[in-house]
């Protein structure tokens, strides 16, 4: 992925495009609003390293539409706070196949490689940092699928339910042994279900496990249709 700064390449020697092409530059970054708009600009025009230092009200950094395919940006949330990092691709770009102009977001000390495959696609290689960074989940729904939340493999979710509010559906994508916690901090039992054909703890397929307020799961992938949960007491 990279192999020396662009600027010691240029004092051996090379010039200022050729460490460009094959170098890479550290550069500091203030991350600015929230939106793809505001967002401060990376990868602008070079393999970089960008170390960005978020709050609660500036989260957001955009990758230049001048970095070249092939090349990539590096962004690390050095989160000295505790607050998220959202990486949006340049205008009318995708990051690792999904919707249009949508972020990906790290937390605190997590990293992601972000490289461009073509005009407008990009793909991202997670580097996450040890431990499961609570997250807050607001239920949707009563049913598997549809509008309800998707939850990953590595997380920990704090669900908000309410009244017919209460759904969240484990991504298909979560790995083989992967596990995820799920922690329900409200009065109406949350439902986890699983991806579409499965089960938890060997019960009917697409059925949900239901979490009471301050109980929590921790939930294991088994096998390519089996889950099993952990309830707390």
């Amino acid at each position: 992925m990279f192999n020396a700064l662009a600027t010691d390449l240029m004092g051996v020697g090379f010039s200022a495009g050729q460490a460009n092409q094959i170098g890479y530059a550290i550069r500091s970054v203030t991350a600015a609003g929230t939106t793809q708009g505001a967002g401060a600009a990376v990868g602008k025009g070079v393999n970089e390293v960008a170390l960005v230092t978020t709050s609660s009200t500036d989260y957001a950094v955009t990758i230049s539409s001048d970095l070249a395919v092939g090349k990539g940006v590096l962004v690390t949330n050095i989160a000295a706070s505790i607050y998220a990092c959202s990486i949006f691709p340049p205008t009318s770009g995708t990051i690792d196949g999904g919707s249009a102009n949508a972020a990906i977001v790290l937390n605190g000390g997590e990293s992601a490689y972000v490289y461009r495959v073509s005009t407008t696609a990009f793909r991202s290689w997670r580097l996450p940092r040890p431990g499961m960074v609570p997250a807050s989940v607001t239920g949707v729904g009563t049913a598997q699928g549809g509008s309800s939340p998707t939850i990953s493999a590595n997380s920990s979710n704090l669900l908000t339910t309410a009244v017919g509010q209460t759904a969240v559906t484990v991504d298909s994508a979560m790995p083989i042994g992967a596990q995820l916690e799920v922690f329900t901090i409200t009065a109406t039992a949350g439902l986890v279900f699983p991806p579409s054909g499965c089960t938890i703890n060997q019960g009917s397929a697409n059925a949900s496990f239901s979490v009471a307020q301050n109980k929590g799961i921790i939930l294991r992938r088994m096998s390519a249709t089996a889950f099993n949960a952990i309830l707390s007491a």
